[in-house]
């Protein structure tokens, strides 16, 4: 290598001179660090080196293999087939032939007479033949069989590479050629429907069946890709389910945004995948409404948490009625969500605002959570703090009364946020305790609220399991105001 001479000799391509590989050949076989010739340099500035005269020149191999052929035919020369064969075959270090190169730029060899050049695979196993469908031509499907049927070592045939390109191959003649699966089982049928080819549910029902390793069949793929299977003539077609349980019919409707009939397609609908998950969950989250009464044996299948297809038509915005479908209302998952919850934070406070009182009172009554057992009331004031008095100002005393799983009240939870009861007129709320024996007047003398030493003698004398009277925690409360009423002196 004679970097020097390499530089003197590439300024001068660089000024127009090309050096004549009869009389300068020397020069041509000049070498970078790279390996890569004054000649490599030449082709790629166009220069057409014979493949007759100059085939020497032509063989010559940079560091990663690349021959000024190989460089001659990316830059759009086209070597003979016949002629040149030898040329063609040579190959750079991942074993990409010229030929390889030629195809890539839309020179195509003849499938009868250039057979032996098609099957060339470089590293990968990539063919001739692959580059040539990939760059738009079309093998003969009788003809060219056994070229469409070489694949890589992956299993990817010339014909799923057809197929990718756009071509449709016969559900009748080319059954076979279809059924050509790569390592993952893809077959060449499953990339046709991928690319919009329509297989008919009767007579291509063998080729819809077809599954990959994943068990994803050629049916998974048109339905995905917006094909609607009839729910009668083709319920086994839409049965059908991969390795975590996705059906046909779960695809349909998720990506055709299909609904089938509650009455007639219930065992479609009632199909789940490995989380659970029914058709009929992803019907109602594209916002179907099943009839709570006629639909109810579907609206209460859950997930693997409990999750129903009840709690996904609310979280759409359905409302059912709190009387009548008190039964769905009750259902939870696995968190102890009940419906009714959901229901009700999907609501506006100032919509239920709107409902008549013993409406009101109807939703507070109901569980919103199984495993605490808090009550709508419960949780209506802990997230959106509503005073109960102000909207069931009739039927508060019954409200403030309800308890959950720790006999924590509603008038508990409302003294929290802030709310003070009359120890007048509200003593018997201010009385109530729960498990641990903490009464009403235990949180409100906590947050404040000085109660009369005579006047409220039996509110002050309520102690708690662990002797705490609500007294204690009132001269507690004075001392600290007391303390920092001096230190906002100093």
């Amino acid at each position: 290598m004679n970097t020097v001479k390499y530089q003197e000799a590439y300024k001068l391509l660089s000024d127009g001179y090309r050096f004549d590989p009869q009389k300068e050949k020397k020069i041509l076989n000049l070498k970078n660090e790279r390996g890569w010739t004054i000649a490599h340099e030449q082709a790629k500035n166009g220069y057409r080196f014979d493949p007759v005269r100059d085939k020497d020149i032509l063989m010559l191999k940079s560091i990663n293999g690349e021959t000024v052929a190989h460089v001659q035919a990316s830059c759009g020369y086209r070597f003979d087939p016949i002629r040149d064969k030898e040329i063609l075959m040579i190959t750079d270090k991942k074993r990409q032939t010229v030929a390889h190169i030629q195809a890539k730029k839309g020179h195509f060899f003849d499938p009868v007479c250039d057979k032996g050049i098609l099957m060339l695979a470089d590293k990968e196993g990539w063919r001739v033949a692959h580059e040539q469908a990939k760059r738009g031509y079309i093998f003969d499907t009788l003809r060219d069989k056994g070229i469409l049927m070489l694949s890589t070592y992956d299993g990817w045939a010339v014909a799923h590479q057809q197929a990718e390109e756009g071509y449709f191959f016969s559900p009748k003649k080319d059954k076979d050629i279809l059924k050509l699966a790569d390592k993952y089982g893809r077959t060449v049928a499953h990339i046709q429907a991928r690319k919009g080819y329509i297989f008919d549910p009767v007579n291509d029902k063998e080729i819809l069946t077809l599954k990959d390793k994943n068990n994803w069949t050629v049916a998974h793929v048109q339905a995905f890709y917006g094909y609607i299977f009839d729910p009668v003539k083709d319920k086994e077609i839409l049965m059908l389910a991969d390795n975590n349980g996705w059906t046909t019919a779960h695809i349909q409707v998720l990506r055709g945004k299909y609904a089938f009939d509650p009455v007639r397609d219930k065992k479609v609908l009632m199909q789940a995948n490995k989380s659970g998950l029914t058709v009929a969950h992803f019907q109602a989250k594209n916002g179907y409404k099943f009839d709570p009464v006629r639909d109810k044996e579907i609206l209460i299948l859950a997930n693997n948490d409990g999750y129903t297809v009840a709690h996904e038509q609310v979280l759409q915005g359905y409302f059912f009625d709190l009387v009548r479908d008190k039964d769905i209302l009750k259902i939870s998952d696995s968190t102890g969500e009940t419906v009714a919850w959901q229901q009700i934070r999907n609501m506006r406070t100032e919509e239920l605002r709107e409902l008549k009182e013993e409406e009101i009172v109807n939703v507070l009554k109901h569980t919103a959570n199984t495993k605490t057992g808090d009550t709508i009331a419960h949780m209506l004031i802990r997230k959106r703090r509503i005073k109960i008095k102000e909207i069931v100002p009739n039927h508060y005393k019954e409200i403030f009364m309800l308890t959950n799983n720790d006999a924590w009240t509603v008038a508990h939870e409302q003294v929290s946020v802030g709310y003070y009861f009359d120890p007048v007129k509200e003593r018997e709320i201010l009385m109530l305790k729960d498990k641990n024996g903490q009464s009403v007047a235990h949180i409100q003398a906590s947050r404040g609220y000085i109660f009369d030493v005579e006047g409220d003698k039996e509110i002050l004398e309520l102690t708690n399991n662990d002797g705490v009277s609500v007294e204690e925690i009132r001269n507690e409360k004075i001392i600290e105001i007391l303390i920092n009423g001096n230190k906002d002196k100093k």
